[in-house]
């Protein structure tokens, strides 16, 4: 079905939560091409090589209030970066608390390292794309409620289940992100409309992508 929407002209894009290096087994299954949508739209990235054409970030002051909130109630948080250098997503953990088990796992098997650090240093400061905390289900709501009550407008966020760790994740972007403004900005590197866009997806970090697609 892919291959024929291909055949037809059509762009076929992945449009994910995770980044685009952790996507390069499904792209490569698929045999996907040309830019994609990753981190929740956070980034848009070329599929073939994982780089980046278009980041959201979030400013740093906001960041450093986002890592004191997790970090005070004893969560390391997981710091997504697009490395300047590279131009690939990057991770870093701090050191606030022990990683979840879902995260560690999660890094293991997609042969992704997160450096451990202190604090962040100013040279990543304004990278970074993504914050994020993985906990267990009892407190994840208690934890969402708090965010959102304290960060009402300043940022996106969302908190999703995850049935194989039986954790809940919790996710933290700039304002103004999420999977269907990735969309729009992939459509316009590609030089189309964003009314021409076909969308599918079954999660709660899917809504806004399901609302904006015609």
């Amino acid at each position: 079905a892919l291959q024929r929407a291909r055949d037809a002209g059509i762009h076929v894009g992945i449009c994910t939560g995770r980044n685009s290096v952790e996507s390069a087994g499904v792209i490569g299954a698929l045999e996907l091409s040309g830019p994609g949508v990753f981190a929740n739209g956070a980034m848009v990235c070329e599929m073939r090589d994982g780089r980046s054409v278009d980041s959201r970030f979030i400013a740093w002051g906001l960041a450093a209030e986002v890592i004191d909130f997790f970090g005070g109630r004893g969560h390391g948080v997981l710091v997504l970066r697009d490395d300047l250098q590279t131009r690939l997503p990057a991770y870093q953990l701090t050191e606030h608390g022990p990683a979840h088990r879902g995260t560690t796992e999660w890094l293991a098997l997609n042969r992704m390292h997160a450096e451990v650090i202190s604090e962040v240093e100013p040279p990543y400061r304004e990278r970074i794309v993504r914050l994020s905390v993985v906990v267990d289900v009892a407190e994840g709501m208690a934890i969402d409620a708090a965010l959102r009550e304290k960060f009402a407008g300043k940022v996106d966020s969302h908190s999703i289940y995850s049935p194989y760790y039986d954790c809940q994740v919790i996710e933290v972007f700039s304002q103004g992100t999420d999977k269907w403004t990735g969309i729009e900005r992939m459509a316009k590197v590609l030089g189309f409309s964003a009314d021409e866009v076909i969308a599918i997806g079954d999660d709660v970090n899917d809504e806004a992508m399901r609302k904006g697609a015609k």
